[in-house]
């Protein structure tokens, strides 16, 4: 991306990269899921790497009493986000409409 070599740069003190997913979720306020959907025979998107990164960060949500923003970056079909909005809830025990 235009500029990102910059502001790493510019921030380098307040980044953190960790691939404990549950160190992350509790100590962060947004989590950005940018994950493979790799391209089915039918021609959609598989989203079985958005919806396991989903699950284990709406488990995590369970104990986070914080407000939280998660972002998928990931290429997904707008029908896809209802449902890893639900799988999201039902994991986390949260509403978040």
């Amino acid at each position: 991306e235009p500029g990102v070599n910059e502001l790493i740069g510019k921030y380098k003190n307040n980044i953190f990269a960790t691939s404990d997913t549950e160190y992350a979720v509790m100590n962060s306020d947004v989590s950005f899921v940018i994950v493979p959907t790799p391209s089915t025979k039918d021609g959609t998107f598989s989203t079985d790497f958005v919806e396991a990164v989903a699950a284990e960060i709406g488990s995590i949500l369970r104990s986070k009493d914080s407000y939280h923003t998660v972002v998928i970056t990931s290429t997904v079909l707008p029908g896809d986000m209802r449902l890893i909005q639900d799988l999201l809830e039902r994991t986390s025990g949260k509403n978040f409409r």
